[in-house]
């Protein structure tokens, strides 16, 4: 997955779920390539299957979901990154992120998209029956509050899937 931020500054994970064996890379990592260039600068290299990426609406926090959970990283001007720190309980593993227009996070996680607050309160859970997982999740329609979601599964048992919701994503 990945974010660009407003000055094209690109944050992308490298989970290696569907990588050949032997994987080509040594570790996990979440990167980022600063705007103008080309080179990938690792932000971390600490959690089990990074995956989903999205940043918060002022662009001064990173969000990252993995399979140990989500977490949040300030973002400097620059774009570099402090620490990760745990941003939530409510998720223990994660996959593909959005985020709504008021600040909240939607976080792909097993058999339901967790809704977040800006602090990390779980707010709901949209559960996503008959698949064996829900994988990502994109905010469209003609009015920007149609949550898409991706999953997993066999024959009819699959997404995409949809659901129209009060707020609309992220402004485009």
């Amino acid at each position: 997955d990945l974010a660009i931020r407003s000055d094209g500054l690109i944050y992308f994970s490298d989970p290696n779920y569907q990588a050949p064996s032997p994987a080509p890379q040594a570790k996990t990592r979440l990167y980022r390539v600063p705007a103008g260039t080309h080179e990938a600068l690792v932000v971390d290299d600490t959690h089990q299957q990074p995956n989903g990426v999205t940043l918060s609406l002022d662009e001064k926090t990173l969000y990252l979901s993995a399979a140990d959970g989500v977490f949040a990283y300030d973002v400097q001007a620059d774009g570099s990154t402090g620490t990760g720190r745990k941003f939530t309980q409510a998720v223990s593993s994660g996959d593909g992120m959005g985020i709504d227009c008021a600040g909240n996070l939607y976080v792909a996680s097993n058999d339901a998209v967790v809704v977040l607050s800006p602090d990390g309160q779980e707010l709901g859970r949209m559960r996503v029956t008959g698949v064996q997982s829900a994988t990502n999740v994109a905010f469209g329609g003609p009015d920007h509050q149609t949550l898409y979601i991706t999953s997993l599964g066999s024959g009819n048992k699959r997404g995409p899937l949809s659901v129209h919701l009060q707020v609309p994503g992220r402004p485009s």
